[in-house]
């Protein structure tokens, strides 16, 4: 089914960057898959095993896979990458004490960033904070050439994650990502703790659905995300593992997960808002619950403040890296 999603999309539409041609991109990756379908201390590369068996086999087969996947790719992005040159951070963000940045998936920004959105700016009011929020639109750089993606995606986020370390007023950063927007988010996090240094913001790191597949290759086979998480303060992994994007189903095993997938209040999430165009709208249904994690995100997000008046970070103390929750 996704097969002639792709194929109306982009023979009909033609291969431009549009919100239905990078929907498409979407389709491509469902087809080109190649498998059916704080102050906790950023641990390192050589990370214990631990978390669900799931998890801790992801990590596994992650490491020993990602030595032989995708690299002539990765070469090949090397030699001829994405001209990034004007990704740039807002301009209130280089004196923001408070900031969190959002990254969509392939579609763009849409309902779910925007009630994310909403959700941080009402709960931050609610708190007293003054914080930053912004949704980051990397749709004049996304490509619906799977083998690109998770490389341009990482670019877009390690840029902006260096500009954010020249802020040195920088006390919390909360950064989101979701679906392809995933890589962004945790090469974002990843740049900006290498680059501020020792003193820096406590980060906060949410991947909501992340398709972590790199090189179109399944988890077993190394999705490029078996080390998603691990520079941030707090990693947190919100998971759908019903909808039929591929490279969304397992846990990450360096983030504390929540399963939403069976949570009740799922039910009364409602399919995407039609745009009248119904292609893009048969694959926006098509995608099932996918968006529903950014949803869960925008309804449960919470603002909490200690007594300086400064944004808490969970830990991993208290919540696990490798640990699932399957909210009821």
């Amino acid at each position: 089914m996704m097969s002639l999603l792709f194929h109306l999309s982009f023979t009909l539409f033609g291969n431009g960057l549009s919100r239905r041609a990078a929907l498409g991109g979407s389709a491509a990756a469902l087809v080109c898959a190649g498998e059916p379908a704080c102050a906790a201390t950023p641990v390192s590369s050589a990370a214990p095993m631990f978390g669900t068996p799931e998890s801790r086999a992801g990590l596994l087969e992650g490491i020993l896979s990602a030595r032989d996947s995708g690299a002539d790719i990765a070469t090949q992005y090397a030699r001829n990458p994405t001209d990034i040159s004007g990704v740039a951070l807002p301009a209130s963000f280089a004196s923001a004490k408070d900031a969190t940045l959002i990254f969509h998936g392939s579609g763009g920004p849409d309902r779910e960033t925007a009630d994310v959105v909403a959700r941080f700016r009402a709960q931050d009011a609610a708190a007293g904070l003054s914080r930053e929020v912004h949704v980051f639109n990397w749709m004049p750089w996304f490509t619906s050439n799977t083998d690109r993606l998770s490389f341009v995606s990482q670019s877009v986020g390690a840029s902006l994650g260096r500009s954010l370390a020249a802020n040195r007023d920088l006390r919390s950063l909360h950064i989101v990502g979701t679906s392809a927007g995933s890589f962004a988010a945790d090469a974002c996090c990843t740049a900006y703790v290498e680059s501020a240094g020792s003193d820096r913001a406590a980060v906060r790191l949410t991947l909501a659905d992340p398709f972590a597949a790199r090189d179109g290759a399944s988890f077993a086979k190394g999705r490029g995300a078996q080390f998603f998480g691990k520079s941030a303060d707090f990693a947190e992994h919100l998971l759908n593992t019903d909808d039929i994007v591929p490279n969304t189903d397992v846990p990450l095993p360096l983030c504390y997960c929540l399963d939403v997938t069976r949570s009740a209040e799922r039910r009364t999430f409602p399919p995407p808002d039609k745009t009248g165009d119904l292609v893009y709208d048969f694959i926006l249904k098509s995608l099932g619950y996918h968006s529903w994690p950014m949803g869960y995100l925008a309804r449960h997000y919470e603002t909490q403040l200690d007594a300086q008046g400064r944004v808490i970070t969970p830990s991993h103390a208290d919540r696990p890296r490798g640990e699932v929750l399957k909210v009821a």
